[in-house]
């Protein structure tokens, strides 16, 4: 049986320490983060911490500022759900984007443009596990 590949938003932990006003502190971001969810094995990203493989997942998929996240969730991540979500989501691989670059603002970077984003590398993910010999 395949498992479930997911989609969700989390809230960017900068947005909340400062608030609206991002400008007055001199940091730059939107308000929110795109990631998804999957059990595939499928290659690394720069983010993961371990060895890379050859064929890094950071080429294989195209997103705002690329792969900044690679890891699993904690069981106190408040998540903001695209997708319907597995129960045991905490044992997927995560891999995900953030809206943290120089000049993303929440003005720029809209809670639109970051679905809009996150549904487009969901759609990446399942075409690389469907297009692969996992």
């Amino acid at each position: 049986m395949e498992s479930k590949v997911f989609a969700f938003l989390m809230e960017t932990p900068y947005y909340k320490e400062y608030g609206k006003n991002m400008k007055d502190h001199d940091v730059h971001c939107g308000r929110y983060n795109g990631y998804v969810g999957f059990k595939a094995n499928l290659p690394k990203t720069w983010q993961s911490g371990e060895p890379i493989e050859a064929d890094v997942l950071d080429k294989m998929v195209n997103v705002h500022g690329g792969i900044t996240c690679d890891s699993k969730l904690l069981a106190t991540t408040a998540i903001i759900p695209l997708t319907e979500i597995p129960k045991n989501y905490l044992s997927y691989r995560i891999i995900g984007f953030d809206c943290c670059h120089a000049w993303d603002t929440e003005e720029n970077c809209p809670i639109s443009f970051v679905k809009e984003q996150t549904m487009s590398l969901l759609g990446q993910v399942i075409e690389i596990i469907n297009n692969k010999k996992l």
